[in-house]
């Protein structure tokens, strides 16, 4: 992803994801938006739901996963696909 277009995800994003105040609450700002977070090895990258592409990782936004783990504690990672999903998730 080239910068001036990370900046402009950051910008789009920004706002949900300094105002989560849970993992839940940040799900399903991004699902609102068309997007979802997985973990790529040991990296937390955004999705597009619909094409499944990877945009960029999380940190390269400027919200790393050990930051958004201080601020919103553990999240819930289906164990299959890698992906955060909300504490009611039971699929």
């Amino acid at each position: 992803m080239d910068t001036e277009t990370a900046v402009n995800l950051r910008y789009y994003l920004a706002e949900d994801f300094t105002n989560a105040k849970s993992w839940d609450e940040l799900i399903g700002r991004l699902q609102e938006k068309g997007l979802h977070l997985r973990f790529d090895e040991n990296r937390l990258v955004l999705v597009n739901d619909q094409t499944s592409v990877h945009l960029c990782t999380c940190n390269y936004l400027g919200f790393g996963f050990a930051k958004l783990a201080g601020i919103l504690g553990k999240p819930h990672v289906h164990a299959d696909s890698k992906k955060l999903v909300s504490s009611d998730f039971n699929g």
